[in-house]
């Protein structure tokens, strides 16, 4: 039980270390990080939403195909020709 609480404090020291450190050495500044520079979120939300509609409009495309050769074959190839 020892080993286990001297690990998570060892842990924590560490993390706080090696956070100080890298701050110092890379020094963040006012630069906007590339996601907010160049903003693709919209061009990815109208792909996918072209994508979505797509893939509605060929889903019922086909399902409308298959119901009307269902149709069609039920009351020309039955043999009762109505």
């Amino acid at each position: 039980m020892i080993s286990l609480i001297l690990s998570f404090a060892v842990l924590l020291i560490g993390f706080a270390v090696y956070g100080r450190v890298t701050e110092k050495i890379f020094a963040p500044d006012d630069r906007g990080t590339p996601a907010i520079a160049i903003n693709v979120g919209i061009i990815i939300k109208n792909i996918i939403l072209v994508s979505i509609t797509l893939m509605l409009i060929f889903v019922a495309h086909t399902w409308r195909n298959n119901t009307m050769m269902a149709y069609v074959e039920h009351h020309i190839y039955d043999g009762t020709g109505n």
